[in-house]
């Protein structure tokens, strides 16, 4: 470019405020520059195994700005260091009677342990690496809204930070963008790290949510692939629920369906309540699938929710952790319960439930079924229905010669307006 075209290029305001701000002034854990004021703290720890391009992850957080800072160590040194480490923790573990420092120094006893094994056995070199990362705001308020969301990210990568607070003057000296080393918050801040995790943290390494085991969803706000595994658990993923939102239009169907066809591909298998109809057409061109119309009429596709049926469930108690001994009706009794009191919570006393155990019991012994009966040996029409129900509660109304007439009239009323308003059998 000649003198006329660089004379003639606009300013770059922004990046003259980062090099040369128009004023600066240094607070307990606060720095304001010019306009902007901003907190710095540095990652004080780090997962054992960060997800592939991590750095990429943190370079990428709203309204901050990282430094990175690199320095090799010899190994011979680095060696000695950790065994003096060791030595010195497992003493403090033998002989301390606080709790808590017993518990730190066994930790960092396994973990300099961990390195040493690394380095003898597998050759791997190690550095020490310093992060530190300034946030900023227009104000006090957005300065701690935008430091929340920092910390929430970072947690979510499985990282630790810590404030600067009274070495803010150091701290904006390394990580502004003349970006000069200071040894003291160097020192303060380094964590030795393996060369193959700070190589795999760079952002060509991986994408911001990758699963090795998963399938191609889309990509980021920056581009990158997203590969997601939705029954992979992990410390921040201890189940496979979900939810997708986005505005009118946005493709929240279109996401819903491509993730159902992905995992109809690996071999999951998918059960849709679908009150609009909006899967019906894929379903039928879907081999092996079938639906199913629940909200009446005729023909071979429609079908019944019985709540009568007994399937077998779980038999293990999860506060217990070990099998428990209940049937499988036994466990449906208590699933019914649960059924009819949240359909007619204000309706039905305990009295009436009660009596509508007394009278199910009496019904399943009409099909043949107890406490003791094998479930996996019967078929979908071996069970009772309610209108089986209803004929029972409505028999034994006209039977009943106590004080029971009225709660039989009373839930076989309960029963079949439940029936006809939920569309389980034709009355």
């Amino acid at each position: 470019m000649n003198k006329k075209q660089i004379e003639a290029m606009p300013i770059n305001e922004k990046l003259l405020e980062l090099i040369a701000p128009q004023g600066l002034k240094i607070r307990r854990d606060i720095v304001e520059t010019g306009d902007k004021i901003a907190r710095i703290y540095f990652i004080s720890s780090y997962p054992e195994k960060p997800n592939l391009g991590w750095i990429s992850s943190l370079a990428n957080i709203k309204h901050t700005v990282i430094s990175i800072y690199v320095n090799p160590v010899d190994p011979q040194t680095f060696l000695d260091g950790l065994k003096k480490g060791t030595n010195s923790d497992k003493n403090i573990y033998n002989t301390t009677r606080d709790e808590v420092e017993k518990i730190r120094a066994e930790a960092r006893y396994k973990a300099s342990i961990r390195i040493i094994e690394d380095i003898e056995n597998n050759n791997n070199s190690y550095v020490y690496v310093s992060i530190v990362a300034q946030v900023s705001g227009n104000n006090e308020v957005e300065l701690e809204e935008n430091c929340k969301i920092f910390k929430n990210r970072v947690a979510v990568l499985g990282m630790r930070v810590r404030s600067l607070a009274f070495m803010m003057d150091k701290a904006y000296r390394q990580v502004a963008p003349f970006g000069l080393q200071d040894k003291e918050i160097f020192r303060i801040s380094k964590q030795n790290m393996q060369v193959g995790t700070l190589m795999a943290g760079q952002p060509f390494s991986g994408s911001g949510f990758a699963d090795k085991t998963g399938y191609y969803l889309g990509s980021d706000e920056s581009g990158r692939m997203i590969a997601v595994d939705i029954f992979n658990k992990s410390a921040d993923r201890t189940n496979s629920n979900m939810t997708i939102v986005g505005q009118s239009g946005g493709g929240k169907s279109y996401a819903v369906k491509k993730i159902i066809l992905n995992e109809y591909i690996s071999g999951t298998k998918i059960a849709i309540i679908d009150p609009e109809k909006e899967y019906k057409d894929m379903c039928l061109k879907i081999e092996n699938s079938r639906w199913i119309d629940c909200s009446g009429g005729i023909g071979e596709n429609v079908g019944r929710i019985n709540p009568l049926q007994v399937f077998n469930l779980a038999t293990v108690d999860l506060e217990e952790d070990r099998e428990t001994k209940k049937s499988a009706l036994a466990l449906h009794f208590q699933n019914l319960g649960t059924f009819f009191s949240l359909y007619f919570k204000d309706t039905l006393s305990v009295r009436s439930i009660a009596i509508l155990n007394e009278v199910l019991e009496e019904l399943y012994r009409k099909f043949n079924i107890t406490w003791k009966t094998d479930i996996s040996l019967l078929n979908n029409e071996d069970f009772p229905i309610m209108e089986d129900l209803y004929n029972l509660l409505l028999k034994k109304q006209d039977e009943s010669e106590d004080n029971r007439k009225e709660d039989y009239e009373q839930l076989s009323s309960i029963i079949r307006e439940l029936a006809i308003r939920s569309r389980f059998t034709n009355f």
